[in-house]
């Protein structure tokens, strides 16, 4: 019988959904966490129905800045699973790498944003290049890891097609503005 050949990383995932090999986790020097393919699938699937909730539709980019992997990577695959268009940065310190966020928010428009709160917190009092409201938030949605509602809602899962865009890529954007590659 001839396997069949997946074109899109949704299929990666609905293929991988059920297997108990997975991915670990570096929390340290010696501390690791192992989360299996099967329980990442069901996690990013409880991820998706809560941004979805919170209005995110397919084709919609969802910039993601944390400084734990696992909820990039939970994040990444449920943005995937929903047609949700990932774009993932680096959490910067620096005014050069703040200066690089606020170049990505002007080239997406006005993106939802997930992070956590300490990260929004820093970025809100910092001088960013960002046109901030009247109350000193950034620019359109903002959703903190943190306060994601999760139950076991069942997501709308989003039929992706090879052409699709899977993931926004920015380069670094050390000599020029940064650039979003698909």
């Amino acid at each position: 019988m001839a396997r069949r050949i997946t074109s899109t990383l949704v299929e990666v995932a609905l293929a991988l959904k059920e297997h108990t090999t997975g991915i670990t986790f570096m929390l340290g020097r010696d501390k690791t966490r192992f989360v299996s393919y099967r329980d990442l699938f069901r996690q990013a699937k409880r991820w998706l129905a809560a941004l979805q909730r919170q209005g995110l539709n397919p084709g919609q980019p969802l910039l993601i800045q944390s400084r734990d992997n696992e909820q990039i990577v939970t994040a990444f695959w449920a943005s995937l699973l929903g047609g949700i268009i990932p774009v993932l940065l680096a959490v910067g310190t620096t005014g050069e790498q703040r200066r690089r966020l606020a170049k990505v928010y002007q080239i997406l428009g006005t993106p939802t944003y997930l992070t956590q709160r300490a990260i929004r917190d820093a970025l809100c009092t910092a001088s960013l290049e960002l046109a901030r409201d009247a109350s000193g938030h950034l620019p359109g949605q903002t959703l903190l890891f943190e306060e994601l509602h999760l139950d076991d809602e069942e997501p709308r899962l989003y039929c992706a097609k090879a052409q699709d865009i899977a993931l926004i890529q920015f380069s670094s954007g050390s000599t020029t503005t940064p650039k979003g590659w698909c």
